[in-house]
Formats: C-alpha cells, sequence, structure tokens
C-alpha cells in the first residue's frame, strides 16, 4: 500500500500530469465540439506542459518546489488556446503580407 502512495505522491509532483490535468480541465471551455478536436487540444496542452514549461519555469527563475507543478498545469489549461491562435493566425496570413511585416522599417 506505501509503494501506491509514494507512486501517487511522485505522480502528483510531475509538471506533465499537472499539464495533463489543466488539459483535461480546460476542455470544457473549448469551442470544438468533435471528440477528435477535444483529442488534439488535450494532447497539445499536455505538449505544451511537457516541453515549454520546464523553459518558461527556468526563464523565470522559479526556485520553489511546486513552481514547476503549477506551471505545468498553466501551460496544460492555456498552451493549446495560445498554440491556437498562434496557428491561426499563421494560417490567415499570406506570405507577402508576413515578409511586409518582418522587413518593415520602424515608424
Amino acid at each position: 500500500m506505501s509503494d501506491f502512495g509514494s507512486w501517487a505522491s511522485d505522480l502528483a509532483k510531475e509538471p506533465g500530469f499537472a499539464g495533463m490535468v489543466g488539459a483535461l480541465i480546460s476542455l470544457q471551455w473549448m469551442p470544438g465540439t468533435t471528440w477528435k478536436q477535444k483529442a488534439f487540444a488535450f494532447s497539445g496542452g499536455t505538449a505544451v506542459a511537457f516541453y515549454l514549461m520546464p523553459y518558461a519555469v527556468e526563464f523565470m527563475a522559479i526556485t520553489s518546489d511546486k513552481g514547476p507543478t503549477a506551471m505545468g498545469f498553466i501551460g496544460g489549461f492555456v498552451g493549446f488556446n495560445l498554440l491556437g491562435k498562434g496557428y491561426s493566425y499563421v494560417a490567415e496570413t499570406t506570405f507577402g503580407e508576413l515578409l511586409s511585416r518582418i522587413w518593415r522599417k520602424p515608424s
């Protein structure tokens, strides 16, 4: 019984697991209605928590033991929405318009 308790305790401290929980909770407010869209959103939010949040924790110099777990949850909760906004921006922008925004002269 103590093995399960220690395993569950270790799992609860993992930022990736917290990201999965955050992504699962955020599905309630996701505008997409199909299971395919929700599965993609869940996996996207989890990937943000696993791969991007450790760099955010390091960048912000968070030293608390619970900081990475909290950042993982936040990354899972809002991660896919941020990726979705970025994707829609790129999808709606033409290549020429994107180049003109990159190389325009500052005002």
